[in-house]
Order: structure tokens, then C-alpha cells, then sequence
């Protein structure tokens, strides 16, 4: 799913919760870390790109939970990417 650029916030992720999403392109979008408390909730993400969005080291916690089925994460441009030892 191309989000890229649009006015996508964490709840209109909601609507996404449960499907079968293996890419999540949402840079430059007004998504923050709450809209991922429950990034679990994507069983079938390999790919997410959170570039230039507001998600900071709060974030992490909730990434830690699908990163070992995740292929590529993208967080340049935020917060969360001077964060230390992110490694997938």
C-alpha cells in the first residue's frame, strides 16, 4: 500500500489493522508513533517505510515486535533514526 505523501494519520492505519499489507509506504505522512501500538496487527508486513514521518525512539518498542519478519525498514528523516542498534 502506497501511502506516500498524503494526510494518512494513525487512524486512518486503523482501517488497514488485520490485512494482509506486505508493504507499507507512508513517508511523508502525518503518521507518529501512536499510530503503531498495534503494528502486530499487520501479519504479513516485510516492508515498511516510515521516512520523514514523526515516529521517534518511542516508536522502537513497538517495531521490536515484527522485526524479525521485517525485510526492510526505512526511518531516515525521523527521530527514531539516531537511535541505536535498530538492525534488521
Amino acid at each position: 500500500v502506497d501511502l506516500w505523501g498524503t494526510q494518512v494519520t494513525g487512524d486512518g492505519l486503523a482501517a488497514l489493522e488485520g490485512s494482509r499489507v506486505r508493504w507499507l509506504r507512508l513517508g511523508g505522512t502525518r503518521v507518529d508513533d501512536t499510530a503503531f501500538a498495534s503494528l502486530d496487527s499487520f501479519p504479513s508486513l516485510h516492508i515498511l517505510e516510515l521516512t520523514s514521518t514523526g515516529v521517534t525512539p518511542a516508536f522502537l518498542p513497538h517495531l521490536a515486535r515484527v522485526a524479525p519478519k521485517l525485510q526492510r525498514l526505512a526511518i531516515d528523516g525521523t527521530k527514531a533514526e539516531s537511535e541505536a542498534g535498530v538492525e534488521l
